[in-house]
């Protein structure tokens, strides 16, 4: 059993302790009716909705090995103060349903794809949907093709939208296997299994190692040599490499990033080939997240395709990629291994793919179509850095009362005895008669 105070310490990291700072962006097309082979989508950004991320550890199981097993459960607080509107505004995106369909039934025999490609007609009618920015992401918005589907499936499931069903889950984000450190604290806070397993199975072998800090805890004494981050947003582990020096609130902190070979998919650098999936490699720039979102085509980017391959960006219109953009850090302070900030920008992008077979995507253009880019942010204020500059000062603070305590003491004895020494010097000489 893991001793008492480590057991307090784990059962409060059960509970919520920091919001993480979620701002999303989407992607409003403006030109939908000029939709064909040549199309040159016209994106629109609109943003920032803000949401508070509280999250909870749910099914806490302490084990034998040193580690402690548990589920995110994870609540969003819309921040209408801090967001553009109130998320009512419509806009204009691809519509979700259809798309994956389409990409599922690129094998499919002749007679299959004739049923999906009248069906598609009858029920959906367009590729494109308009929808108020509180339906595509949390609230959701029925759809026909969903709905029929449901009903062969025996899914419940009616709506669509890109974070439904998220709020308050506990089953998203998987199930987390973490070393506590008990009996080495440099794996404290590390990643030891994730679904019962050492591997993501969402990569090749390779690329889909289950390893890194998830993020909560680090260890003491950090250093400036390079460490694994362990990212549920992608399924993978992310190589952070230390860059620079820092100050926060006042705090010295190491700043870690990615390096430029993390979306790199085997062409610059042999070791990333395993990021491909299947015999698809992605240009530079863009990784699959096919298997990481169970088959839905969702591809991951930095924001406007930031750092990827030109030809992201050449058939389409209002994109613009912004270096002031961080693409991920963390900083560390790092006698303590505490962490000051954590910030991550991840962009959602689908597959817009011609398929001949279905009627809706006979005539469309084969590209990475953007659907919306997310910025999160964990961070500390003023009051938790002075409570950190205290935790750092108490050392010196030790030290410098323990030499007082020495040098008081020292004055004490001397005091107590110099009626001594003045009575000594003060005594009449001894006659020698």
């Amino acid at each position: 059993n893991l001793p008492f105070l480590q057991r307090l310490k784990f059962t409060q990291f059960g509970k919520n302790q920091r919001y993480i700072i979620l701002d999303m962006y989407l992607f409003n097309c403006t030109n939908t009716e000029e939709l064909s082979r040549d199309f040159v989508p016209n994106f629109q950004e609109v943003g920032p909705y803000r949401f508070l991320e509280y999250q909870n550890k749910v099914d806490l199981r302490w084990n034998d090995n040193d580690t402690i097993s548990y589920r995110q459960q994870r609540f969003f607080h819309f921040d209408e103060e801090a967001s553009v509107s109130d998320m009512q505004e419509n806009i204009t995106m691809l519509n979700m349903p259809p798309v994956v369909a389409s990409y599922k039934a690129r094998d499919l025999g002749p007679l299959a794809s004739f049923s999906l490609s009248v069906s598609m007609k009858i029920l959906e009618k367009s590729v494109w949907v308009t929808k108020s920015v509180k339906e595509f992401l949390f609230e959701g918005y029925p759809d026909p093709l969903l709905t029929v589907s449901s009903i062969f499936s025996g899914d419940e499931t009616s709506k669509v939208g890109f974070f439904y069903g998220r709020n308050g889950s506990f089953t998203f984000d998987g199930y987390f296997n973490m070393q506590t450190g008990i009996t080495d604290l440099s794996k404290i806070g590390t990643l030891h299994q994730w679904n019962y397993a050492n591997r993501t199975y969402r990569y090749d072998p390779g690329c889909d190692d289950v390893r890194g800090y998830l993020g909560h805890f680090f260890p003491p004494k950090i250093t400036k040599e390079p460490f694994y981050f362990f990212s549920t947003d992608i399924c993978k582990s992310v190589k952070l490499h230390f860059a620079e020096e820092v100050e926060v609130f006042g705090i010295k902190g190491y700043k870690f990033l990615p390096d430029d070979k993390l979306m790199d998919n085997g062409h610059t650098d042999p070791e990333k080939a395993c990021d491909c999936v299947g015999d698809v490699c992605m240009a530079p720039g863009v990784l699959n997240l096919t298997g990481c979102l169970d088959g839905v085509p969702m591809y991951g980017s930095f924001p406007h395709f930031l750092g990827a391959d030109s030809v992201y960006l050449k058939n389409t219109t209002g994109l613009s990629p912004d270096s002031n953009r961080s693409t991920f850090h963390v900083i560390l302070e790092p006698t303590l291994g505490i962490p000051l900030e954590l910030t991550a920008h991840l962009q959602y992008n689908t597959m817009l793919q011609r398929n001949p077979k279905l009627s809706l995507f006979e005539d469309v253009p084969d590209m990475v179509f953007p659907l919306f880019w997310v910025k999160k942010q964990v961070l500390i204020n003023e009051e938790v850095a002075q409570k950190i500059k205290l935790i750092l000062f108490l050392p010196t603070l030790g030290i410098s009362c323990g030499i007082g305590s020495m040098l008081l003491g020292l004055i004490v004895i001397f005091v107590s005895l110099l009626p001594l020494l003045f009575k000594k010097t003060n005594q009449p000489p001894i006659s020698k008669n």
